[in-house]
């Protein structure tokens, strides 16, 4: 989803342990990550340090983000509005500091995949992450996202999940599986990815 997106100042929202803020930075974009666990923060600036990559940590609630207007080219969430009761409100500050023609990027997980169901039944018996987590499906998202102004829609995009593998056949194999279950089972994606365009205030969602 990044293939056409030209961003200097990039915010990473619930970075957790940051895996896409090290991505990012290694692409040479300037970024902040921000996560409510100070644990989290912990765990990303010690890989950046690591790498040396220069990385703002910054405690703070997405609901409430401590930067003003307009002010990242690219600001993405993944899997963070899934621990977050005021999702529109969440979704609303992230485009508040989005600049006019940036672009957000919203991953979630999918309600009705079995990896979330795993995650579920897990969390039944242990006290996980996840336990706090309220999952939604894609339709829920849709109709979350209508009810949100002040951007435009540009692309969707669902995963499915298999393990980490390093053999380029199987993951080819994988990629063909992919598109073949996307095709014949379209509401039990793992993974769903949005992304929007910034506009003016005044304007409608396409």
């Amino acid at each position: 989803m990044l293939e056409d997106v030209k961003a200097e100042k990039v915010l990473d929202a619930s970075c957790g342990t940051g895996i896409y803020a090290l991505e990012l930075a290694e692409r040479g974009m300037r970024v902040t990550a921000v996560d409510l666990s100070d644990q989290m923060l912990e765990i990303a600036s010690h890989k950046a340090e690591s790498r040396g990559l220069p990385i703002t940590f910054r405690k703070a609630d997405v609901k409430k983000l401590p930067f003003p207007d307009q002010a990242f080219d690219l600001v993405l969430s993944i899997l963070g509005l899934e621990f977050m009761d005021a999702k529109v409100e969440a979704i609303r500050e992230l485009l508040r500091v989005t600049r006019e023609s940036g672009y957000l990027i919203l991953g979630v997980l999918n309600k009705h995949s079995l990896w979330t169901l795993k995650r579920k039944i897990k969390a039944l018996f242990a006290d996980t992450l996840w336990r706090k987590a309220k999952f939604l499906s894609e339709s829920e998202w849709k109709r979350l996202l209508k009810k949100i102004e002040g951007y435009r829609f540009v692309a969707m995009k669902r995963a499915i999940y298999y393990p980490p593998i390093e053999n380029p056949t199987a993951a080819k194999t994988h990629q063909i599986l992919e598109i073949i279950s996307g095709t014949l089972f379209p509401l039990f994606p793992t993974f769903i990815a949005f992304k929007v365009q910034k506009i003016a205030a005044a304007s409608k969602n396409c």
